[in-house]
């Protein structure tokens, strides 16, 4: 299967002792979110569709655009099992990775033990 073209939407499928897999990003200066890091072995790396910088349009088909960072957060936490992100192409720059908030944990020592780890600061101007 080739390259996909912009915007798609991925599926994301998590088992009961993991998380998504990923980090997002949000920004002041422009509306969404993006791809900041995908955790190795995870379910958003198994999907093999996410890239780091990709742009997330819209969560469980609803646009975030205008949603706060902490919006967006819940709108994928409060997906369950399963989370569907209508992926838009990078911007051009490489995102910057901020001390991300982990939520879920059941050991902090321990990255695959991750239940969810999201973004909850916003890079600042």
């Amino acid at each position: 299967m080739g390259p996909e073209s912009y915007p798609y939407d991925v599926t994301v499928t998590r088992r009961e002792n993991e998380g998504f897999g990923f980090v997002i990003i949000s920004s002041v200066s422009r509306a969404g979110s993006t791809i900041g890091r995908i955790i190795q072995g995870s379910p958003a790396e198994r999907c093999g569709r996410l890239h780091v910088g990709d742009r997330i349009l819209a969560v469980n088909h609803v646009d975030i655009n205008s949603l706060h960072h902490g919006e967006i957060v819940n709108l994928i936490k409060d997906s369950g099992y399963s989370v569907v992100m209508t992926v838009g192409a990078p911007i051009g720059e490489t995102p910057i990775l901020w001390p991300p908030h982990i939520v879920g944990v059941k050991d902090p020592d321990k990255w695959q033990s991750l239940a969810c780890l999201i973004m909850t600061r916003t890079i600042p101007k």
